[in-house]
């Protein structure tokens, strides 16, 4: 059985991947560092909360029409689980929302700036707004969303003829039990997270260094004056990109509650890891999005569990882990992980 440290920190870095993945690949188009994306990741946790929902009422109708009395009916809803076609429903949709505000961001947004003459500044401020606007959307859909579901359990009380509770909450809701399984004694989603970490960073690697799409994208980003005179149209491979690192964000939020505590500002817990791992990795490379999202996912879990547990810090302080990863990574190697001569230092250890 693995330990729940080991665990956590799995899960945990595999989402520190896929989410500083979409970091770094829009600052990496537009040089503007997106405070929006970790809001945007949300908006994918409340895609997996809003597939169970609809999920739940369909069972409980089913088991209503079926004419379930109340322990029966309960026993049902407490031991529903997601089924395969869930998982890939709510990932799938995490990533197609995403990567439409992701579009919808940077034409409606960034780029009129951009053609305006914006600066970087007030570009990035442009990110807030954005962040504020999506987090104001997310808690009138939280809002909504119960409205729904109580709607719904008054309509399906009056056919069992009991009090109907779908034990459902809109706000602080974590999706543990659904996603836990007695056959294997622990979540489905320690392997499903690093798998999908995995098979994202291996088919982003293929698609942008072994197909033509790939090199436009790759020249758009590195000089888009050049790629735009050699026929690319630079304006279509950012907004893919966009498209790309905001779905993923989706598809990365859609997997946070079956593990944490989510509310719609849940998002300002994840944003410092996500721009500290991107900055300790490299904002300029994919390969340092991963290897900081690890070192990030290491130090705030198995290594803060340690300090904690013998020096006895609170918990609390674990955000200022990222916060010095940040600022030590921008003092001493401002280009991260990924920009070191790997080559060079190992030459002078060698001496």
């Amino acid at each position: 059985m693995i330990p729940p440290i080991v665990e956590d920190t799995i899960v945990y870095s595999s989402v520190l991947i896929l989410l500083s993945l979409g970091l770094t690949l829009t600052y990496m188009t537009t040089k503007v560092p997106n405070f929006a994306h970790a809001t945007i990741s949300i908006v994918g946790s409340y895609v997996t909360l809003t597939v169970l929902v609809l999920s739940l009422i369909s069972l409980a109708r089913e088991a209503l029409i079926s004419q379930a009395d109340s322990q029966s009916f309960y026993r049902l809803i407490k031991s529903f689980s997601f089924a395969p076609l869930h998982y890939a429903l709510f990932m799938a949709l995490g990533f197609l929302l995403g990567s439409l505000i992701g579009v919808a961001q940077y034409k409606l947004v960034l780029k009129p700036l951009s053609q305006r003459g914006a600066n970087v500044v007030q570009l990035m401020i442009a990110t807030i707004a954005v962040d504020m606007f999506l987090l104001s959307m997310l808690n009138i859909y939280a809002d909504k969303l119960l409205e729904y579901v109580v709607s719904k359990a008054n309509e399906l009380s009056s056919i069992a003829g009991f009090k109907v509770n779908l034990g459902v909450q809109t706000r602080d809701f974590i999706l543990y039990s659904y996603d836990y399984s007695k056959t294997l004694g622990t979540q489905r989603l320690v392997m499903i997270a690093p798998v999908m970490a995995a098979d994202l960073l291996v088919a982003l690697s293929f698609v942008l260094y072994r197909t033509k799409l790939g090199v436009a994208l790759r020249a758009s980003i590195e000089n888009p004056s050049l790629a735009s005179t050699l026929g690319v149209n630079v304006d279509k491979m950012y907004t893919l990109a966009w498209a790309l690192s905001l779905g993923l964000a989706g598809l990365a939020g859609s997997l946070i509650p079956l593990k944490y505590l989510v509310n719609p500002s849940t998002g300002q817990l994840f944003v410092l890891s996500i721009f500290a791992a991107s900055i300790l990795g490299g904002l300029n490379s994919l390969a340092g999005a991963v290897i900081g999202g690890v070192l990030i996912a290491c130090f705030e879990i198995p290594v803060f569990n340690y300090l904690s547990s013998h020096l006895g810090i609170s918990s609390a302080y674990r955000t200022v882990i990222p916060l010095l990863a940040m600022a030590l990574t921008l003092l001493f190697i401002p280009r991260g992980v990924a920009g070191l001569n790997w080559k060079k230092l190992f030459s002078r250890v060698r001496r």
